[in-house]
């Protein structure tokens, strides 16, 4: 078995306007041994590159003048030489693979081509789940971190693709496991794409708490979620005492940090009492804080402006207050298992590819409007 690595670099930073300019590639065996390495330049559809803010220095430098990719085939005539790689029995892997992913299924869609097929692992997800850090690590500092012997050119595709390849091995020895055994590792899900639908590469020991790891504001948003759809509902409703009836109520940011624990039994307490829970501030009678540390001013401010003039909050309870007012809190079960059980299968889910919108529109530059749109929401 091969292992495939790729990188793409892009003429904008725009993962919806068939930006892309290079594909490079590295190939090696399982030993990783180098069978090919290529370096696929195309000439993108933006007019310019835009590779930095107006009037300041681009902060990536591509490594070819843009001369070079203007004299360069366009996406089309080179679908078929990048398809071919990805072969039945090839591991793929990338670093941040997915927003390479991004602009790879981009240029298909908008050039009305099948999008690629291949399962893949994120090198960099490895690497932060091997350190226990939720914190990015850039190629630059991961293959410093590994011993990997630098090369002249970050930036340039297949250089990138080299590195990453070479960085795998390193972090492998140094993990004592070989990708191959990442793969079949019953906590890793095969990040996929398909044409049919996609699946982020994910490893459950990332959103396991016993790993080492803490949870971020969206994680415990998705967990407070998730108890709210499955547990609440079995709840009694404490009907002598309805003190809530019709009263929505939030959970401070601030309280959620710092001890997420409670965060569930408040949530049980409102339904019990007749309330319902919304993560949604615009739409909260009021607000459970800390105690001392909150105010009501701090969370207006978290809200959109198109939201203000909707706004219902009325009321910031500090937590000693709301326990005196609705009595003392139960202890709802909880498992770091099943936390962390949710959170992979929340991140690993399918997601279906839906390109019908695109249908019947053949100008090129109509179907990037199109995409545009519908990544944000307006189609």
């Amino acid at each position: 078995m091969n292992i495939l690595s790729f990188d793409i670099e892009s003429c904008s930073g725009d993962h919806n306007d068939a930006s892309m300019c290079s594909f490079g590639y590295c190939m090696s065996d399982e030993n990783y041994n180098i069978l090919k390495q290529e370096d696929i330049l195309i000439n993108p559809y933006p007019k310019g590159f835009y590779l930095g803010r107006f009037g300041r220095t681009p902060s990536v430098k591509l490594a070819y003048p843009e001369s070079m990719f203007r004299s360069s085939p366009s996406f089309p005539a080179v679908y078929d030489k990048i398809a071919n790689l990805f072969k039945p029995k090839t591991l793929v892997i990338g670093f941040a693979i997915e927003n390479d992913i991004k602009y790879l299924n981009n240029a298909c869609d908008v050039y009305s081509l099948p999008r690629i097929e291949f399962e893949y692992l994120d090198i960099q997800l490895l690497i932060k789940v091997y350190k226990k850090t939720r914190t990015d690590v850039s190629l630059e500092n991961a293959i410093r971190d590994f011993s990997v012997n630098p090369t002249a050119k970050l930036h340039k595709s297949d250089e990138d693709a080299r590195m990453t390849l070479m960085l795998a091995k390193n972090f492998c020895k140094q993990a004592n496991l070989n990708l191959f055994e990442f793969a079949n590792n019953d906590e890793i899900r095969m990040g996929v794409n398909l044409i049919e639908y996609s699946r982020l590469f994910a490893c459950r020991k990332y959103f396991d708490l016993n790993y080492g790891f803490q949870y971020t504001k969206k994680m415990k948003l998705i967990l407070l979620g998730e108890f709210t759809r499955n547990y609440i509902p079995n709840l009694t409703i404490k009907s002598d005492n309805l003190k809530l009836k019709n009263k929505i109520v939030g959970i401070s940011s601030k309280l959620m940090l710092k001890n997420f624990n409670i965060c569930r039994d408040i949530i049980a307490s409102v339904f019990e009492h007749g309330g319902n829970y919304s993560s949604r501030f615009s739409k909260c009678d009021m607000i459970v804080g800390i105690d001392g540390e909150d105010s009501i001013e701090a969370y207006e401010l978290e809200l959109m402006p198109s939201e203000l003039p909707h706004t219902k909050i009325t009321k910031l309870i500090e937590l000693s207050n709301y326990i005196s007012e609705y009595g003392d809190l139960t202890n709802q079960p909880m498992s770091t298992d099943k936390d962390a059980q949710i959170l992979f299968e929340y991140y690993s889910q399918k997601v279906q590819n839906n390109l019908t919108f695109l249908n019947g529109t053949t100008n090129l530059a109509s179907r990037i409007q199109k995409i545009r749109n519908y990544s944000k929401g307006l189609l």
